[in-house]
């Protein structure tokens, strides 16, 4: 007789109903005027969302960061040397516009509250400020979409400083205002398409009749790329 034991993994499942019931008594510090300041553009959260699952990863994450802190002042201890407190650090990855903002300031407004959290700061990508550097003198800067966040202010005298840059910020709704506009700018768009300039790959193609299940697909995130309807 063979025993199969399980294969260990740091990783569990939990239904939502079990997840939410590690919120334990776990206060719920904010309100809905705090959500409305701390969701970004499209991206939809509500109280509900952020009792049950937010909550619950708030603490479980102040867990971690006891842990840590005690393992820190415990070794200094051992070692007779009380070095500094070193950051704890936590990186969200994810796809685009799939709210890693609004997850970032949620759970900061959360974990600031928690006892022994100080402090708790948002560091962003440095993608403003460095691709200032790899411009060229006089050169031009378009910024399109906010998947990285918001730009954060800045001195306007920096462009000048980094050699008399231009920066812009389009939208779509001001070049195809005007219909002729908008039908000139199609036509160039459909001609690069048709002379194999611009490959459009498509990776999931559905029949109109499977519309449910590509909504769910795509809400599942097992799509990638383009998707379509054949009819």
């Amino acid at each position: 007789m063979t025993l199969r034991l399980p294969q260990p993994s740091p990783f569990r499942t939990l239904t939502r109903a079990q997840w939410k019931r590690r919120r334990a008594e776990t206060p719920l510090t904010l309100i809905d005027e705090d959500l409305d300041r701390l969701r970004g553009v499209n991206e939809p959260i509500s109280l509900r969302e952020v009792t049950d699952i937010y909550l619950p990863l708030s603490r479980l994450l102040s867990f971690h960061v006891r842990a840590v802190q005690e393992l820190h002042d415990s070794t200094g201890g051992f070692l007779n040397n009380k070095a500094p407190k070193v950051p704890f650090i936590l990186g969200i990855a994810g796809s685009v516009a799939v709210g890693k903002s609004t997850t970032a300031r949620v759970l900061q407004a959360l974990l600031a509250r928690w006892p022994g959290h100080p402090r708790v700061d948002l560091v962003t990508t440095d993608g403003f400020l460095y691709s200032n550097r790899v411009l060229k003198r006089r050169g031009l800067m378009v910024c399109v979409g906010t998947a990285s966040g918001t730009i954060p202010p800045f001195d306007p005298q920096l462009l000048a400083m980094k050699g008399s840059l231009f920066l812009t910020r389009p939208a779509l709704g001001d070049y195809i205002a005007d219909p002729a506009e908008k039908a000139e700018l199609a036509a160039e768009i459909f001609g690069h398409v048709a002379a194999g300039r611009i490959k459009i790959e498509i990776n999931q193609r559905y029949e109109l009749g499977d519309a449910i299940a590509a909504h769910r697909d795509l809400e599942s995130r097992k799509t990638t790329g383009t998707s379509i309807f054949v009819i």
